[in-house]
């Protein structure tokens, strides 16, 4: 099973931005929540492995596991 790992960032406009390196590809996302965040970055991986099973025409792996690594400060609520 592929697995990625997203930097996480806080905008200092507000929300988070990810971003990672898969090969030869580049994944971004933004959000304003981290639950939304959470969301965006299950979409964004089910879309790299479609693009993968597109490249190398392999059938679809069971799914993708992904994790956050926090970049940077997080605001946490008081």
């Amino acid at each position: 099973m592929p697995a990625l790992v997203f930097e996480v960032f806080e905008d200092e406009g507000g929300g988070y931005y990810a971003q990672a390196r898969a090969g030869s590809h580049d994944l971004f996302t933004q959000a304003e929540t981290l639950d939304e965040l959470r969301r965006n970055l299950d979409e964004v991986s089910q879309l790299y492995l479609a693009t993968l099973i597109d490249e190398t025409g392999q059938p679809m792996p069971e799914g993708i596991e992904y994790s956050m690594v926090f970049t940077g400060r997080i605001r946490t609520p008081a």
